[in-house]
């Protein structure tokens, strides 16, 4: 959960742990998930809204694209949890680009 990635044109990639829901139907749903600040305090983003799913695959490294709606301690932002299947790790992606 601690790692983070600074990108192009102020993106920002997170390493985080996700909770999530699969349907009968083997879909993915995250419900809630964890990070870990730049002091090492662990917080829980339970509050957020799934507006789109892509399935992609980049440089042969499979992964499940969500664009969802946060609230963060009131803010509510628009980010991408990112789940890379050949991995299975979940990241965070902030900022835009």
């Amino acid at each position: 959960m601690q790692r983070s990635k600074a990108g192009a044109a102020g993106k920002r990639e997170m390493e985080i742990a996700c909770e999530c829901w699969f349907t009968s139907k083997g879909r993915m749903r995250p419900l809630l998930f964890k990070y870990q600040d730049e002091q090492g305090e662990i917080h829980t983003i339970k509050e957020l809204t799934v507006h789109s799913v892509e399935e992609k695959n980049l440089m042969a490294s499979p992964c499940t694209e969500f664009g969802v709606t946060i609230n963060c301690q009131g803010i509510y932002m628009e980010v991408k949890l990112i789940f890379y299947k050949k991995e299975c790790r979940w990241a965070l992606i902030t900022g835009k680009g």
